[in-house]
């Protein structure tokens, strides 16, 4: 639990967009527009972007098929750049 605390709090302390946004909310970010894309698979919603691909429509049950449930999900797109607080360097022009 002790490691997970740590992880979590240097993924807040590290930016993915300087000033804007931390390499944690970034992973909460594209956790909750896979969500939308989800929603929009299953036919409950508008696809969240612009237009959605034809690829992807066409595929729908392709996809619906093979998808991991909701909880790997979270994990993955959450910790997906968990690593960048250990290597991430700034130099002086950033």
């Amino acid at each position: 639990m002790k490691n997970e605390i740590e992880l979590l709090e240097k993924m807040v302390k590290t930016d993915q967009i300087e000033g804007k946004q931390s390499v944690l909310a970034h992973g909460e970010s594209v956790f909750r527009k896979l969500k939308e894309i989800l929603k929009f698979l299953k036919g409950s919603e508008k696809f969240p972007l612009i237009k959605a691909p034809l690829w992807l429509e066409e595929n729908r049950n392709v996809f619906l098929k093979e998808i991991y449930n909701e909880k790997d999900l979270f994990l993955y797109t959450v910790f997906h750049d968990c690593g960048k607080p250990f290597c991430r360097i700034k130099d002086e022009h950033g």
